[in-house]
């Protein structure tokens, strides 16, 4: 618990009053049994006015001491991770508090929410990227005799931000270089020589270098052993992000855009540890944002892609296509939705046209619900019905992947918790085969 604490991000403040007061159950039941004891003879109305006038008197403190500004802290993290679940605590110290309040934007949401005496505990969920606010935080404080409560007021707008799943990339990756992932598809290899990468341990050749010698690896066989490093060769890497409208559809938890942005991130960690020139274009029917291509750039595409939303536009591939082809032969990475036929073709198209000097790649979620209904029973007219548009949608997403691979185009298709991983592992195919 306490490793969780130091990665928030601390807030206090002294609440502002909000002209509201109320009275407690307490206080109804006090009222109503002294009106009861009132009117029982032998009981004077002058009793009954003085108990009331004693009662208005203790509501009148009670009040004033409830009214009294308390101590709010906040711990929450500004930068979270779209997807990932983060901690939002509040406590409020000087005082009894009855109810605090926190309202959140629909795009963080709450997953479970506890109050223990001034201690409320929230476990946020990460719906969407972007930037989003935390609104104020709301206190009922209960006076010393229990009779009303207080509200207040406590804090003002503050920032709370969501990310694509960089921080999960960076520990995908150092797990694969590591050897440590039980099913690895594929591991980054270039050519052979006295690069600055380790790559391997074989017995000393006469040709090797001296200070190629493993003198641990020799002490151990006996027999010279030399240490082979991979050559680094400088590749270039272009991302084009569809932010169009086949990216608004959701999927899984979130939309085909926050997938494919999760993709790309993973891309650009794997790309930038192999020392490739990395850059990435999102675009719909213009051109939205751009980084060119360089080294170590894999933080910058995030702050600078981390926002971008989906728009309602149909996405126009020939300008993109036409910037990215500029620069010296490297990996197109297209990251968009290939099961829409109208809407492929025009991709097609623009993509073939590039075909000769460039090597192009292109990754789409797959839609998991389709194929859940391919899998089920069908029992009735109206499941029946269902199976055979998924079935038909099935068959044309085989064909426009199969056309894709005949016109040399790779794939990656993955469900969207898969994706990004899929992605990086088909680079790190492409990079062993040395294909682009």
């Amino acid at each position: 618990m306490q490793g969780e604490l130091s990665n928030l991000t601390a807030q206090k403040s002294l609440s502002k009053r909000v002209p509201q007061i109320s009275v407690t159950k307490r206080t109804v039941i006090l009222a109503a049994a002294l009106g009861a004891i009132t009117v029982i003879p032998p009981v004077t109305i002058t009793f009954g006015i003085f108990s009331g006038t004693v009662l208005l008197a203790l509501l009148i403190v009670d009040g004033i001491f409830a009214s009294k500004k308390t101590m709010v802290t906040r711990l929450y993290r500004t930068s979270n991770v779209r997807s990932v679940n983060s901690k939002l605590l509040a406590k409020a110290t000087g005082q009894k508090i009855s109810e605090i309040r926190q309202p959140i934007q629909p795009e963080i949401g709450i997953a479970d929410k506890k109050q223990k005496a001034n201690l409320l505990n929230i476990n946020l969920v990460n719906f969407y990227r972007g930037n989003h606010f935390l609104t104020p935080l709301y206190l009922k404080a209960v006076g010393p005799l229990g009779l009303t409560t207080y509200n207040h007021k406590v804090f003002n707008l503050a920032k709370y931000t969501i990310y694509p799943d960089l921080p999960g990339a960076k520990i995908y990756h150092e797990m694969r270089k590591r050897g440590k992932l039980r099913f690895e598809t594929g591991r980054m290899k270039g050519k052979l020589g006295l690069g600055t990468e380790f790559e391997t341990i074989r017995p000393y050749s006469q040709d090797d270098d001296f200070k190629q010698i493993n003198w641990i690896a020799t002490a151990k066989t006996l027999e010279p052993m030399s240490n082979v490093y991979r050559i680094e060769e400088n590749k270039s890497v272009m991302c084009l992000l569809d932010c169009g409208r086949l990216m608004t559809s959701p999927i899984g938890g979130g939309t085909r855009l926050d997938y494919a942005l999760d993709a790309l991130t993973y891309l650009s960690v794997v790309a930038d540890d192999s020392g490739d020139r990395i850059g990435a274009m999102a675009f719909s029917d213009r051109i939205l944002k751009s980084l060119p291509s360089g080294k170590n750039s894999a933080d910058k595409i995030v702050q600078i892609l981390y926002d971008i939303q989906p728009e309602l536009t149909q996405s126009d591939y020939d300008t993109p296509l036409s910037i990215a082809s500029r620069q010296k032969r490297s990996l197109i990475v297209i990251f968009s939705d290939i099961f829409d036929r109208p809407s492929i073709e025009p991709l097609i198209d623009a993509v073939s046209t590039f075909l000769k000097r460039h090597s192009f790649l292109i990754v789409s979620a797959l839609d998991t619900e389709i194929q859940d209904v391919k899998i089920k029973r069908v029992s009735k007219t109206e499941d029946a019905a269902r199976y055979y548009v998924a079935g038909n949608f099935i068959a044309e997403q085989k064909e426009i992947i199969h056309e894709l691979s005949i016109r040399n185009i790779r794939t990656v298709v993955a469900p969207p918790e898969k994706l990004a991983k899929a992605t990086a592992d088909a680079y790190f195919n492409l990079r062993k085969i040395a294909n682009f």
